[in-house]
């Protein structure tokens, strides 16, 4: 089996992805991009500033594809282990033409496709893998910053109630430590409402029943005497 020897390839004119930076994508780096089968996992505990990290952008009119399209059409995973060498195989095939015929695409096609193929791959690979490092980041992060903000919403309340001037300057910070507080008042005033409403719908309810039996009425005399002479 001859050796991987591709270069990398730069994922240029992604699917409309918009203006992006050319991300260079070996094949060979699926395996080392693959997420780690082992148990070991590092813990966020302490962090700073998420790294920096060039995200393309996306076009604003790019829609994805409707995947239901697609299935059945997801390689298996001994294709991807067979894919880099047969792309490199494919390539170094000078009698593929004579061999398979004129009819079909010239093994540099295949070779190609294959390649651009397992790019994307990788890169999903990639990205799902920091996308779970990021929100695991993000979660670390805002619970820190919240229990941090709601010792300050505190004193911050303290200084207020003595002081209403003394933060003129931070309104910002003022709705951010209330934001919570104005939430659960809007809540409880639409549960409010919510009960109000189905107390009075009930009661209502009942008296349109009641107002459909008296409406119907008891038997009448000739109605009953037919019955009994029916049963006779």
């Amino acid at each position: 089996m001859p050796s991987l020897k591709t270069k990398p390839i730069a994922t240029k004119k992604p699917l409309r992805h918009g203006t992006s930076t050319s991300t260079a994508t070996s094949p060979g780096e699926i395996s080392s991009i693959a997420p780690s089968t082992t148990s070991a996992s590092t813990a966020l505990t302490v962090l700073g500033a998420p790294p920096t990290a060039i995200i393309p952008s996306v076009s604003g009119d790019f829609k994805p594809v409707d995947y239901l399209d697609y299935r059945g059409w997801h390689p298996k995973a001994g294709q991807l282990a067979a894919a880099p060498d047969a792309a490199t195989e494919l390539r170094s095939f000078p009698t593929f033409t004579a061999l398979m015929g004129s009819t079909i695409a010239p093994a540099t096609q295949y070779a190609d496709e294959i390649t651009t193929a397992l790019a994307w791959t990788a890169q999903r690979i990639s990205v799902e893998a920091y996308y779970g490092y990021v929100r695991s980041g993000e979660a670390v992060a805002w619970k820190k910053a919240l229990v941090d903000l709601d010792q300050l919403k505190t004193v911050v309340q303290l200084v207020l109630a003595n002081n209403p001037a003394a933060l003129a300057g931070c309104p910002a910070l003022v709705r951010m430590l209330e934001a919570p507080k104005a939430i659960a008042k809007r809540s409880h005033a639409t549960l409010a409402r919510n009960a109000k409403a189905k107390s009075k719908a009930a009661p209502a309810a009942t008296s349109t029943n009641v107002t459909t039996e008296s409406a119907a009425g008891p038997a009448t005399t000739a109605e009953t005497g037919a019955t009994t002479s029916t049963g006779h």
